[in-house]
């Protein structure tokens, strides 16, 4: 299992523990990244972030500067140019949070514990700090801005508000406590929306991964 803050994680159950393990290859397993989807996998483990831990990634949030998204521009697209983490509006009531250094690491060191020791989950290589207002909502989306992606999971930062309810195709539907985590692989072609939001503003921590090559791997065996 990797390491985490013992802050801001919470102890972990056999039934959670097991849960991380499902469909996973070795941790860190080279493979091609063109070498096709993997077996779709889905995994949720309720409460596992403290209350201090989700504090600390709020506050990030709070903290971080705006910068407004010119016509062609996304949060994503702009990463390389940003020398430090921003907020970026994507549509009237959601605004998300770019993470950059040293926010980035302050969030692993939070939660890396709990990620999946699963080849799609090998590598994070962008995170966003969601938030959503009353009215707000996900319409039926894919994570297919860059296909390199394998993998994407979200922690709730919060849960006092109404609405917001998670859909996963196939089928999986999702109403979870602060502190939980949920992730999936495949996330390039699987398909999820988000009810509206009502009352209160919910937020999430939402980190994207990709497969290490063996060069990732070297580097890191190198260090």
């Amino acid at each position: 299992m990797k390491i985490g803050s013992v802050v801001g994680v919470n102890e972990l159950n056999e039934e959670q523990l097991d849960q991380m393990g499902r469909g996973a290859f070795e941790a860190n397993t080279p493979i091609d990244t063109d070498f096709g989807e993997s077996f779709g996998t889905f995994i949720q483990m309720p409460m596992v972030i403290t209350d201090e831990g989700l504090g600390d990634i709020l506050q990030i949030h709070m903290d971080a500067r705006y910068r407004k998204l010119k016509d062609d521009e996304t949060p994503r697209s702009i990463r390389s140019q940003m020398g430090r983490t921003y907020k970026c509006n994507v549509k009237n009531g959601h605004d998300v949070t770019v993470l950059k250094e040293p926010e980035m690491t302050q969030i692993i060191d939070i939660m890396n514990c709990v990620l999946p020791d699963m080849h799609d989950f090998g590598m994070i290589v962008h995170g966003l700090i969601h938030e959503f207002t009353p009215g707000s909502w996900i319409d039926w989306t894919q994570e297919d801005e860059d296909e390199n992606d394998s993998a994407t999971c979200f922690i709730q930062l919060n849960d006092q508000f109404s609405g917001g309810e998670f859909s996963i195709e196939p089928g999986a539907t999702l109403n979870l406590p602060r502190g939980s985590f949920f992730g999936f692989n495949n996330c390039t072609t699987t398909v999820y929306n988000m009810k509206p939001v009502y009352f209160e503003s919910r937020y999430l921590l939402q980190l994207f991964f990709q497969r290490p090559t063996e060069e990732h791997i070297l580097d890191l065996t190198n260090d």
